[in-house]
């Protein structure tokens, strides 16, 4: 299944050293990140630019380091997908009629 890893670019100085660490998380979830979307917290709007790439990318999955990696947003993503990260999962959470990025009807896609 398909995950995006993400990654605040205020916590990581290096984005590229922390992709192994994103495909480990995931690969112990059968999941394969196809994109790794990468924010910088004090940017308005990145908690929408996230909910629409992984709604445009059918994403299964987050992936995150830590969750500190997903600020306040946690809640948001776990509307439509799943969270893993080093320190555990949290499964998706429908709320208010949302359906999970990945079982979107292929017109809404």
């Amino acid at each position: 299944m398909k995950a995006i890893g993400v990654v605040s670019v205020e916590l990581a100085e290096d984005v590229d050293a922390v992709r192994p660490v994103l495909d480990h998380i995931a690969e112990r979830h059968d999941l394969t990140i196809i994109e790794v979307f990468t924010f910088d917290p004090v940017e308005p709007g990145w908690v929408f630019r996230l909910l629409e790439t992984i709604g445009l990318r059918r994403a299964h999955a987050v992936v995150v380091e830590s969750l500190e990696h997903v600020h306040e947003a946690g809640a948001a993503v776990r509307g439509i997908a799943d969270l893993h990260s080093r320190a555990g999962s949290w499964q998706y959470r429908p709320s208010g009629g949302q359906t999970r990025a990945s079982e979107l009807p292929e017109t809404l896609r």
